[in-house]
């Protein structure tokens, strides 16, 4: 995930609160408050579409007459956070039944600490903003609503044309194969890793390639030759998804097919790993300090290249208007040599949270208000973030944004189509972290054993995974 969100060490012992959740999952109190919440008789088809049921419950569900107020914990801070404000507001005012509040809870890492508590103790939000290995974990305690019945609704769902209007990568990868391929969440802020490039210093070291033709070694070779006085070839912020799609682009995978055991030790793993060992120990890579401090590099012209996401454009664009002022653009990340472009989809999606039959309908309600074509249009353009929507990316909004902002125009014709998730599976959330302790250390030590250090991310990984 974008920004290096996710928790460095076993934050509050997840497996114990889960597992305490599951207990309380089988008491009596618990049990009742869950049989409330309706089930999910509809499975989607081998393609992930929901198909109605010969009697749906979602379907005997009436909200007339209803006051309904709903919680929602997100991790969206500054412009976005604002935006998403006001998309909520404009639901709220569209409609007498329900009101959305709501609740930034800082970041994605305290976001999921407290859903993490808040999952033991029974006390949770309506809806919350989750990457979707985040609800795999939350689904392990049975609190998670499937969305398949609410999709598949003759009354409130989407029709077969309007869920084939979403963008295939990311209404697969609301598709849970451990949970029975059940739609247990929904697409809400997508975005893509991208490399982020300075133009003028691109154009004065004379580098031949353009970047969007880079292979790994052009990468190496190019940040080489932008190195120069303070500024260095490429700024390493650390973060799992940006290694992931690394593994991506070489052609690699990060997981076996059935999901037991991690392949980040294979090639493309190792590497992508001993990338950033080479450029500490040659000089044209450092590690950056804290969250958000490539950017300010980058803006000042202290770094030439950054690998990171694509909903960076608004603050990338603040940093370099407010210091070097210099032509900046983006391309797809680069790729093994001879092999075909890949990145890593990633961003957050939405969770709805087991209640009443009458909050999960209303909580439907607004996942599809925010996903409709014009909103999530809006969404995008004042955000980064992609559309969810193939028809919203056809609008008159987002074509005029992807003329008057040259990069969004690129992520949007030629980088979104390489896009692949990230694994889901329960396990995962552990294996971020030694992941991300591989890349800290890498990034460091020059003198760092890739082939070694992926053995033992792998071997560790294999253990959460045996032991979700």
């Amino acid at each position: 995930m974008a920004g290096n969100y996710w928790d460095r060490r076993n934050l509050l012992s997840r497996r114990g609160l889960l597992r305490g959740a599951g207990a309380l999952a089988g008491s009596a109190a618990f049990g009742s408050f869950v049989a409330a919440c309706g089930g999910g008789s509809n499975k989607p088809s081998a393609g992930g579409v929901a198909t109605p049921a010969k009697s749906n419950p979602v379907d005997a569900v009436d909200l007339s007459g209803k006051k309904i107020q709903l919680t929602f914990w997100h991790a969206k801070s500054g412009a976005k956070g604002d935006k998403l404000n006001s998309i909520t507001d404009a639901f709220n005012s569209s409609q007498n039944v329900i009101s959305v509040q709501p609740q930034f809870q800082s970041s994605y890492t305290d976001l999921y600490k407290k859903l993490l508590t808040s999952v033991a103790g029974g006390q949770l939000p309506d809806l919350a903003d989750a990457y979707p290995s985040q609800v795999s974990e939350y689904q392990s305690a049975n609190v998670v609503v499937s969305l398949d019945d609410y999709i598949a609704s003759n009354k409130y769902g989407l029709s077969k044309a309007e869920q084939d209007d979403f963008i295939k990568a990311y209404w697969t990868e609301s598709v849970y194969p451990e949970y029975g391929n059940r739609h247990l969440s929904f697409p809400f802020s997508k975005s893509f890793l991208v490399m982020y490039y300075n133009s003028g210093k691109l154009k004065a070291a004379n580098v031949p390639k353009t970047p969007d033709q880079w292979s790994w070694d052009d990468f190496a070779a190019a940040a080489k030759a932008m190195t120069a006085g303070s500024t260095k070839g490429w700024a390493i912020a650390i973060d799992a998804s940006t290694f992931d799609g690394m593994v991506f682009s070489r052609g690699g995978k990060l997981i076996s097919d059935d999901q037991k055991h991690w392949l980040l030790n294979q090639q493309p793993g190792v590497d992508s790993l001993q990338l950033y060992v080479s450029s500490i120990r040659d000089g044209w890579g450092y590690k950056t300090t804290q969250t958000g401090s490539d950017q300010v590099d980058f803006g000042a012209g202290r770094a030439a290249l950054l690998l990171a996401t694509s909903s960076n454009f608004a603050n990338q664009t603040k940093e370099v208007n407010g210091n070097g002022k210099f032509s900046w653009s983006i391309a797809n990340i680069p790729h093994a040599n001879g092999g075909s472009p890949a990145t890593v989809l990633y961003g957050g999606s939405v969770a709805v949270f087991k209640s009443t039959p009458e909050r999960q309908l209303a909580a439907w309600q607004f996942i599809k208000y925010f996903t409709s074509p014009e909103v999530t249009a809006d969404w995008s353009v004042s955000t980064g973030y992609a559309p969810v929507r193939q028809s919203a990316v056809l609008s008159s909004k987002v074509q005029a944004e992807m003329k008057n902002t040259p990069p969004y125009g690129v992520l949007l014709t030629q980088i979104v189509q390489y896009g692949k998730p990230e694994t889901t599976v329960r396990g995962t959330q552990d294996t971020r972290t030694f992941i991300e302790d591989a890349e800290t250390k890498a990034s460091t030590d020059p003198n760092t054993n890739a082939k070694q250090v992926m053995d033992g991310v792998v071997q560790k990984g294999d253990q959460a995974l045996a032991q979700g």
